[in-house]
């Protein structure tokens, strides 16, 4: 008998080593665990915005953008109209997130040509109530000579909101919602007056609820979203558009290249009038009449394809 054998032996018949809970954990959860974790962490060291040419969503950066603005001011000059080009864009981020999270979805719309794209900084901490919000936005929007695409991201679509419930006459074109609590979430209970405004059947809720809305409206949600409780709250049933994301985070759509690329598309696509549309995981829902110009719907609809085929090629 080898003279280690004993020891040899013994060492294999030792029981694993458990660290504390983490042996009740299978990989899979381990790897979610690990994965989100490093994304929070990046969230929070989130330095200054890196230049466009770093920007890694998918068909959105800056491969591609030149050709894609030739064939449209190519478009624009032979159908002689003005289409979506020019529109300023107005980004508004969540409860404590910094602003330079929406650097990524900044580079993807200004690839696609939505204009001039700025970050509209505001008071996030949720201090503040809604109302002073809304003013402030509604400010810097009538400073914009002209009509604005908003996108919100979580507490700033309500932002968004209530700048309309301060100003109705508000040039708003188009609006995009991501995870936005347009219900509320039952997380809100902590005693800040924004964060209580959140609170599901809030007098500010209500009141939001009872606002008058008629820009074009995309709505991205997630059913397992655990800051937006429950996460179908995000779904908003004066939406033309609902996208649903299945990735159970709430900061999901400041990363997914996918949903950057919906975002743009929506700004830029146009809608066809007085016609249904079936939308992924939602019922059909009518879009408002509105008499377009029959040309200008022509060149939009050209410009739509141009900006497919340039993702698909990107892709």
């Amino acid at each position: 008998m080898h003279p280690n054998f004993k020891s040899v032996t013994s060492i294999s018949r030792r029981k694993p080593l458990r660290l504390g809970i983490f042996h009740k954990i299978n990989p899979t959860s381990m790897v979610v665990l690990v994965v989100t974790a490093a994304l929070l962490t990046a969230c929070v060291s989130a330095g200054p915005p890196a230049p466009l040419s770093r920007v890694g969503a998918k068909g959105c950066g800056n491969s591609g953008k030149q050709s894609y603005r030739e064939n449209l001011d190519e478009l624009c000059r032979s159908s002689g109209i003005q289409t979506f080009k020019g529109v300023r864009t107005i980004l508004l981020n969540g409860i404590w997130a910094p602003g330079g999270q929406l650097r990524a979805l900044q580079a993807c719309l200004e690839a696609a040509g939505c204009g001039p794209v700025e970050v509209f900084t505001y008071d996030n901490t949720g201090r503040i109530g809604f109302e002073v919000l809304g003013r402030q936005l509604a400010k810097r929007v009538r400073e914009v000579d002209g009509p604005v695409d908003l996108v919100g991201f979580s507490m700033g679509g309500l932002v968004i909101r209530s700048a309309m419930m301060e100003d109705p006459t508000l040039p708003l074109r188009r609006a995009g919602f991501m995870n936005t609590p347009h219900s509320g979430s039952a997380l809100a209970f902590l005693p800040l007056k924004g964060v209580q405004q959140m609170r599901p059947g809030s007098a500010f809720m209500r009141k939001l609820s009872e606002q008058p809305w008629t820009a074009r409206t995309l709505a991205v949600w997630c059913p397992g979203d655990l800051m937006v409780v429950p996460g179908s709250s995000a779904r908003w049933d004066r939406a033309d558009e609902t996208v649903r994301s299945d990735v159970p985070m709430h900061i999901w759509p400041l990363f997914s290249g996918k949903i950057h690329r919906t975002v743009a598309e929506f700004l830029t696509k146009p809608l066809q009038s007085g016609s249904w549309m079936t939308l992924r995981n939602s019922r059909p829902i009518p879009i408002i009449p509105f008499p377009p110009d029959p040309s200008e719907i022509a060149c939009a609809t050209r410009l739509s394809g141009r900006l497919r085929d340039h993702h698909r090629k990107a892709a």
